[in-house]
């Protein structure tokens, strides 16, 4: 019988967890709480600054690479993924809630939903050669310092830092400018249904025939969506969310393996094991210990 008490950790914009309002952090390619490689969508906006290093993307259907110095804003409620860090790649990643900003209804009305909720653009490039690149970089740093900081006042200059970043923000990217409507909109409302649906049931017996109801598409068009918007099967993306979803559990529960695993909807603690193993190189027992070591 599958445990339904274990309490997923809140880890932003990650499989299994409720993101944050706000979250600011340096990663590097061997640790990305912030970051997820399995595609998923959330309100929040998503800030990447790129220090060192690229990184591989994908944004609704485009992938790119992001270089040293490149700011790309993808904005809430849009389909995206890392796809590879290369080692050494070091970012820095903001994910804000725009409820976070004024509360200003003219600013709200003329800046803030154009802006983030135009519905015309799914993310935003700053190439590291822009004009506006060096104040934007200084900003980035700036948000991600003050969150780290013992100040018990930096709330305010978060948010002041904020509102200086969309600033520079409209200043490169005018709301105005937005105009020509994206195409293949209803390709992804039906994978964000999809997405949303097994994020809902991962803990429960999941098959493609479902899958594909929840999208209100055929099992050949869940899978081309599945093909295009993240790179796996839909019975894959299921594992690989459930496996991210265990990767968590072992590092912040100590309940038994067994249990884990049907939490998250394995059949058996043995087939969790063989797919957390193919995965990660370590059986569950071996991440839980070198994770704890860290």
């Amino acid at each position: 019988m599958k445990s339904s008490a274990i309490p997923l950790p809140r880890i932003p914009a990650l499989p299994g967890s409720p993101a944050r309002d706000f979250y600011a952090a340096e990663e590097t390619a061997s640790h990305t709480p912030g970051g997820s490689p399995l595609g998923h969508y959330h309100k929040e906006a998503e800030c990447l600054y790129v220090l060192e290093g690229n990184l591989s993307f994908q944004v609704n259907e485009s992938r790119m690479v992001l270089h040293e110095g490149d700011v790309l804003i993808v904005l809430p409620g849009i389909l995206h993924h890392d796809l590879i860090h290369e080692e050494g790649t070091r970012l820095i990643r903001i994910l804000m809630d725009p409820a976070l900003l004024t509360r200003e209804a003219d600013i709200r009305r003329r800046l803030i939903h154009p802006f983030f909720d135009s519905g015309e653009k799914a993310c935003l490039l700053l190439p590291a050669g822009h004009s506006l690149s060096p104040a934007v970089h200084s900003l980035i740093g700036e948000i991600k310092d003050e969150e780290s900081s013992t100040d018990p006042f930096k709330g305010l200059r978060i948010a002041a830092s904020l509102h200086l970043l969309l600033y520079r923000l409209c200043q490169a990217f005018p709301p105005e400018d937005a105009k020509k409507p994206l195409p293949s909109r209803e390709d992804r409302e039906t994978q964000k249904r999809m997405i949303h649906y097994i994020n809902e049931n991962f803990g429960e017996k999941i098959t493609l025939d479902a899958i594909a109801a929840a999208g209100q598409v055929s099992k050949s068009k869940c899978s081309s969506l599945f093909r295009t918007y993240i790179g796996l099967s839909p019975i894959d993306y299921v594992n690989e969310y459930r496996l991210g979803v265990s990767k968590n559990l072992l590092e912040k529960e100590d309940t038994p393996i067994a249990d884990i695993a049907y939490t998250c909807g394995f059949t058996s603690q043995s087939y969790f094991t063989k797919l957390f193993r193919q995965s990660f190189h370590m059986t569950p027992r071996e991440y839980r210990a070198a994770a704890r070591k860290i």
